[in-house]
C-alpha cells in the first residue's frame, strides 16, 4: 500500500512539472526560438492542424482548423507544382533569427529543398514575421483573414 502512495506522489510530481513547463512566465528570446522552431518543424512536416495551434487565439477562433488545414495543404501542393517539386517531397523551414522587444517578437526563417535554399521572388532578404507573447506563450500573429476558397 505504501508503494502505491509513492507511485501516486511521483505521478503527481511529473504532472505538475509537465503542466508547469507548457508556457513560460517571461517572454524570452530562447522561448520564442523554441516555439518558432516547433512551428517550423510542424510546417516542414505539413502538419497543418498542429501549425494552426501556434496562431493567436483570435485567429484560431475566426479560422476553423479544418478549413485552415485544407487550404494550406492545397496551397503547398500548388506551390510545389509551380516549382517543379513532387507533391510528396517536403520543404524544410529553418529559423535564422529571433528578436524580442517586450511582449512582441520577430522571427526570420528560410525555406530549403534538398538542402538548398529556395529564393522566393529572388528577394534575397527574408521578411521577419510577427509573434506576440499571449497568456504565457509565444503565438504567431497573422494580420490577415482566414484563408478560404
Amino acid at each position: 500500500m505504501r508503494s502505491m502512495g509513492v507511485i501516486l506522489l511521483v505521478l503527481i510530481g511529473i504532472l505538475v512539472i509537465a503542466c508547469g513547463s507548457s508556457g513560460s512566465s517571461e517572454p524570452t528570446e530562447s522561448g520564442l526560438r523554441e516555439r518558432a522552431e516547433a512551428f517550423a518543424t510542424a510546417a516542414s512536416n505539413e502538419k497543418w492542424i498542429e501549425v494552426h495551434r501556434f496562431y493567436s487565439p483570435e485567429f484560431q477562433e475566426q479560422c476553423p482548423v479544418g478549413e485552415f488545414a485544407i487550404f494550406l495543404g492545397m496551397g503547398m501542393t500548388m506551390l510545389k507544382g509551380m516549382m517543379g517539386i513532387d507533391k510528396d517531397e517536403k520543404l524544410e523551414i529553418h529559423v535564422t533569427a529571433v528578436t524580442v522587444d517586450g511582449l512582441n517578437g520577430t522571427v526570420t526563417a528560410e525555406a530549403f529543398y534538398n538542402g538548398e535554399p529556395l529564393d522566393f521572388f529572388d528577394s534575397g532578404d527574408e521578411e521577419p514575421v510577427q509573434w506576440a507573447f499571449i497568456d504565457g506563450q509565444w503565438r504567431y500573429v497573422h494580420d490577415e483573414e482566414c484563408p478560404s476558397f
